[in-house]
Order: C-alpha cells, then sequence, then structure tokens
C-alpha cells in the first residue's frame, strides 16, 4: 500500500507555518455536499501535510440523522474528489477521527450562545466532549 504524497509533506515551500492547536472543528450544516466534496478532503491534505494535530476532530452538525453513513460519506469524498487513492494507509485513521451529530437547532437548549471566548453550543459542547473522551481538545475559534 502506497501512501498519497503531498507537496507540502516534503517540507518544500513550508516557511513559518504552524501546526494548529488541538481543537474540535465543528461543521454546521456538514450533510450537505459542500462538507463531502470541499471541507472534508482539504481538512485530509492538511492532516496529511503535518499541519493539523495528531488529536484533531472533526464533528459534522445538521438536522439529519446520519450518524451511521457520515464517516462512510466523509471517506468517499476523500476519495472521489480529494486525489486520494483507496490503498492510502492514512486515509482510516483520519475518518475514525470524523464523527456526527444530528440536532434540531429549533431546541432552546441548542441555541448558540455569544460569550467573551466564543461562540458556543450548549448541548452540542457537551455531547462533542462525550465523544471525545479525553483528547483534551478545544472547539476551534
Amino acid at each position: 500500500m502506497a501512501a498519497t504524497t503531498y507537496p507540502l509533506q516534503t517540507h518544500e515551500g513550508r516557511h513559518g507555518e504552524r501546526v494548529a492547536d488541538s481543537c474540535i472543528f465543528v461543521i454546521f450544516g456538514a450533510s450537505g455536499d459542500l462538507t463531502k466534496r470541499k471541507l472534508v478532503p482539504a481538512l485530509y491534505h492538511l492532516d496529511q501535510a503535518g499541519l493539523l494535530p495528531a488529536n484533531f476532530v472533526v464533528v459534522g452538525v445538521a438536522r439529519r440523522d446520519l450518524s451511521s453513513s457520515f464517516p462512510v460519506d466523509m471517506r468517499d469524498g476523500i476519495l472521489n474528489g480529494g486525489g486520494v487513492r483507496g490503498d492510502d494507509p492514512n486515509l482510516e485513521a483520519f475518518i475514525n477521527r470524523v464523527r456526527y451529530f444530528a440536532t434540531n437547532f429549533n431546541m432552546p437548549a441548542i441555541k448558540l450562545r455569544r460569550t467573551n471566548a466564543g461562540t458556543t453550543a450548549t448541548r452540542s459542547s457537551q455531547t462533542i466532549a462525550r465523544q471525545d473522551g479525553d483528547r483534551s481538545s478545544r472547539f476551534c475559534r
């Protein structure tokens, strides 16, 4: 199994890049086509270029319950739109860090609120923190 080679993996032209802090990357409206075709493949390429931390987690949030199919759909998006081969040994490790959370955005407990620390989602953050386990991640802002 050969890994896909990414330009930034060669460290050519990498002047002053900084690896992101550990965090949970939340995509609201994640059931849409943009997430599958563009966002998740781009995050995968950043991960393979060494620009994301090892405990980086992607969480998709939307109304429909896609909990079982979301990681599989995102894997297909990476393969079909991301120029990645199916035998890439790093792909499954990345997909294992992709989660999905279905919610009703009209519920009062899920309303977003603005704080000094940024935008938070009350119920979502508690559930995602439980899913994240002991990764010690925080939400990206």
